[in-house]
């Protein structure tokens, strides 16, 4: 079987990410409460601090309130979905708030590797809005696709209804299985 040089490439960074969180070392044990020796870690930066959270904060539009769109794609097929046209947004659904974003995959001809790329960049978007590295529960909502030319994906992420762009996400309790939480 010949692989094409393109999926080659890609096979081959998927693996190098994947290796590279697979080799990272486990975080130290934590001291145990009450602990008088235990080092203190220093408080976290808050928002208003951090160059990245500012920059987040910075690319709101103008009278924004809370909910809606973040960002627009200036461009999007004639006959595709509204969804394909935002590239993120928050909205409110059964009673939670989600952070909502889309990512595109062009000229991948591959159909299923198209597909896992545009799922891929909407969380790569999530990932730019929340200001982090890491994600945990996000989930892929949508796909839609112009065979041969752009796959499309919406990804989404439940947020704390206090959360706002350009703040981090709390810092998850001991199990980081709760949706939207960023493990440490």
């Amino acid at each position: 079987m010949m692989v094409s040089p393109r999926l080659a490439l890609a096979i081959g960074a998927a693996l190098s990410v994947s290796l590279a969180t697979a080799c990272k070392d486990p975080p130290p044990a934590q001291p145990p409460p009450g602990d008088p020796n235990a080092l203190r870690a220093p408080p976290p930066e808050s928002a208003s601090e951090d160059p990245q959270m500012q920059a987040i904060a910075a690319r709101l539009p103008e009278g924004w309130s809370g909910m809606g769109i973040l960002e627009e794609r200036t461009s999007a097929p004639p006959s595709s979905p509204a969804w394909v046209r935002v590239v993120a947004e928050i909205i409110e659904q059964d009673g939670k708030r989600y952070l909502r974003a889309s990512g595109i995959a062009p000229r991948i001809k591959n159909v299923a590797l198209a597909r896992t790329a545009s799922g891929n960049r909407a969380r790569a978007e999530l990932l730019r809005w929340l200001g982090s590295q890491r994600l945990v529960g996000s989930e892929i909502t949508d796909h839609w696709s112009i065979p041969g030319q752009a796959a499309y994906a919406r990804a989404r992420l439940e947020v704390p209804t206090t959360w706002q762009p350009g703040q981090r996400l709390p810092t998850p309790p001991e199990s980081a299985d709760e949706p939207g939480m960023l493990p440490p």
